[in-house]
């Protein structure tokens, strides 16, 4: 009787699923907010990339920088 709490555990979690699963929306207006929000997306991800390159900025430079050879050139 080993197949019971599969059984049952179906039973429950096949139904809760299946109430969590919103019903297909065949809309075809867009909010007049959605510009809005993608462009405050757009802005927070250039933001944050100046962030990142703000922080890291001598690391990167530092790796296409100029090296200093062994023989006195540089």
């Amino acid at each position: 009787m080993r197949s019971r709490p599969r059984l049952i555990a179906a039973f429950i979690v096949v139904p809760a699923t299946l109430a969590t699963v919103p019903p297909m929306a065949h809309a075809q207006y867009v909010d007049p907010g959605a510009a809005s929000v993608l462009l405050q997306v757009l802005i927070a991800g250039l933001v944050g990339v100046a962030a990142v390159l703000k922080l890291y900025w001598r690391k990167i430079t530092g790796l296409f920088g100029k090296r200093s050879g062994g023989d006195g050139e540089a």
